[in-house]
């Protein structure tokens, strides 16, 4: 039962998480369109996404949040919706394995969230076309390719972006930058 009941929370999850991207996609359209600004905890902002590597059978969450600020003014809603967008990928997409979830601020005082797995990767030329909606990666997994779609509209937002760089591993590492 224990198992059964995981498994429900997982699919509420998943839904829960379609219905957000589909609704904020058309609500990012609106000129009424504003962000939310707030002082919020970094773990509020990394709990959400952590959760869903954690209840992957096929991955083990590497979590590094050492380098990272205690807190960060932005749309708390807009970036969890945006780093578990990143990190469902991750779960979606990756091999078998770790997939590490970094908090750090860089030599500029951006706020970096990296989201990194360990394959398959991404082909040559292929991670400016995944931002545009309804693109998907080659290995076709469920969904809508809302998902970088929307993370990146919710990081350009905040006057930020996401940057996409293959890992040590094989695989591919996203990372939304969000200014100070």
């Amino acid at each position: 039962q224990m198992e059964r009941a995981a498994q429900i929370r997982r699919a509420c999850r998943r839904l829960s998480t379609l219905v957000d991207n589909c609704l904020l996609s058309d609500r990012l359209d609106t000129t009424a369109f504003r962000l939310q600004l707030d002082h919020a905890p970094m773990s509020e902002l990394i709990d959400d996404a952590a959760q869903l590597v954690q209840w992957s059978p096929r991955h083990q969450l590497r979590l590094d949040v050492a380098r990272a600020p205690a807190e960060w003014e932005c749309d708390p809603v807009l970036v969890r919706i945006a780093l578990s967008n990143l990190v469902d990928n991750a779960v979606k997409y990756g091999q078998p394995g770790a997939i590490s979830l970094i908090a750090q601020t860089d030599e500029r005082g951006n706020l970096r969230l990296s989201v990194g797995d360990e394959g398959p990767g991404l082909p040559a030329g292929a991670a400016e076309h995944l931002f545009q909606r309804g693109q998907r990666g080659e290995h076709r997994a469920r969904g809508f390719g809302l998902g970088l779609w929307v993370a990146r509209r919710i990081a350009l937002l905040h006057g930020g972006g996401i940057e996409v760089a293959a890992t040590p591993e094989g695989g591919a590492c996203f990372t939304l930058v969000l200014p100070a």
